[in-house]
């Protein structure tokens, strides 16, 4: 994942950069299924779940461009804070 700034606006995105090459590794005869992730992106419509803006593709590359997200990932928060409390995961998971 990598913070993009949009030239003509300022905006600030996040952009997922997928290969190719390591979606036909994973996926194999069934490569349809790498629009899943895309497809479901732009179906969503919810303040915590981040918004797909634009999706395109090179000859190599496949990205997404979604909303950025201002806070921390779980993985910092647990290092920093430790387990969370039950409250937390209610919250989070809900």
């Amino acid at each position: 994942m990598a913070q993009v700034c949009k030239k003509s606006t300022g905006q600030n995105y996040a952009m997922k950069i997928q290969s190719k090459e390591r979606l036909s590794r994973l996926f194999g005869e069934e490569l349809w299924r790498a629009g899943f992730e895309k497809r479901a992106f732009a179906s969503c419509n919810h303040p915590f779940i981040v918004e797909l803006y634009f999706a395109f593709q090179t000859r190599t590359l496949v990205m997404l461009v979604m909303s950025l997200g201002d806070g921390r990932d779980l993985s910092k928060v647990l290092k920093a804070n430790g387990p969370l409390s039950y409250d937390r995961v209610l919250f989070y998971s809900a």
